[in-house]
């Protein structure tokens, strides 16, 4: 679909990067990528509970976790290779990580950013304690790794695609 195979400037690494495991093993069957994105839908609801228990009743906590596991929008994403599925079951593990050991959520919202756009808005939000508890090293490891692999990519993307993507 990609005459002369230009480079794929407008889709970010982490979801093929993501889906590598599942090519592996099911030798590029799309049954394969559909198999392995419902079980990753599959732990979010697990991860949402982890993180509500700590903040709710054990009732009302697996109740909510329940309801959201089979929330008919998100039962008719499962088997769905989107880069949505992934981002949205990490969000619940960003939340833990922040919370149990903050300077490894850099790791984890690397992972985010590159899955989708939309994972830049946590920056913010995953740094706020840091910095208003100015805790400088934490604030860099949870900010500097998404930030450069953001920056390498935007470079990267520009650079390559040339007059492509440029709307005159």
């Amino acid at each position: 679909t990609s005459p002369g195979l230009p480079p794929i400037t407008m889709m970010l690494p982490g979801l093929p990067a993501l889906l590598l495991p599942a090519g592996w093993l099911g030798g590029g069957s799309p049954a394969a990528y559909q198999l392995y994105c419902a079980l990753i839908l599959a732990a979010a609801p697990w991860l949402l509970w982890l993180w509500l228990r700590r903040r709710l009743p054990p009732g009302p906590a697996l109740l909510i976790s329940l309801l959201w596991a089979t929330s008919p929008l998100v039962v008719s994403q499962a088997g769905s290779v989107m880069s949505e599925i992934p981002y949205t079951a990490l969000v619940p593990a960003l939340l833990l990580i922040l919370e149990r050991t903050p300077a490894w959520a850099g790791g984890l919202l690397l992972v985010l950013t590159q899955l989708r756009p939309a994972g830049l808005c946590l920056l913010p939000a995953a740094a706020a304690r840091a910095f208003w508890g100015k805790r400088w090293k934490d604030l860099a490891l949870i900010l500097l790794p998404a930030g450069a692999a953001m920056a390498a990519w935007f470079t990267w993307s520009h650079a390559v695609s040339g007059d492509m993507q440029k709307v005159r």
